[in-house]
This record gives C-alpha cells, sequence and structure tokens, in this order.
C-alpha cells in the first residue's frame, strides 16, 4: 500500500513515518502544503494523510484542489 504523509512537525513526521515502514507500508513524506499538492497530482496513492494546519497551503486546501483535478483517493 502506498501512502503520502504530509506533516511540518518533523520529529512527528519521522515517528510515524517509521512506524508505518515497519509494518510494510510505502510511504513518501513531505513537510509542506506545496510539496502535498506536487506528490498528489503527480502519483497515484492508496491513502493520503494531511495535516490542517501546515506552512504555505493547509491540507484542506490541498484536498479541495486534488478533489478538483479528478483525484478522488
Amino acid at each position: 500500500m502506498k501512502l503520502l504523509y504530509a506533516e511540518d512537525e518533523e520529529n512527528l513526521r519521522r515517528s510515524l513515518c517509521g512506524m508505518l515502514r515497519k509494518q510494510g507500508y510505502e510511504v513518501e513524506d513531505v513537510a509542506n502544503g506545496k510539496q502535498a499538492l506536487q506528490r498528489g497530482l503527480k502519483s497515484d496513492y492508496d491513502l493520503m494523510i494531511f495535516d490542517i494546519l501546515m506552512d504555505e497551503m493547509s491540507g484542506i486546501e490541498v484536498l479541495k484542489i486534488l478533489r478538483n483535478n479528478g483525484i478522488t483517493t
């Protein structure tokens, strides 16, 4: 299962991604909303997890743009 995880708090991002990878998930992680949007538009994911309050763009804004571009993940 391929995941995209967007979190601006580095320690939380590292910790959660490490746990998910140990469980066998393929995880791509990014540190802000702009990066999340770029990755979300370029690649197919089984699950995307976005922090709501991120730098440059909120998780809600990212989700709205992805939906408007036909991405239904």
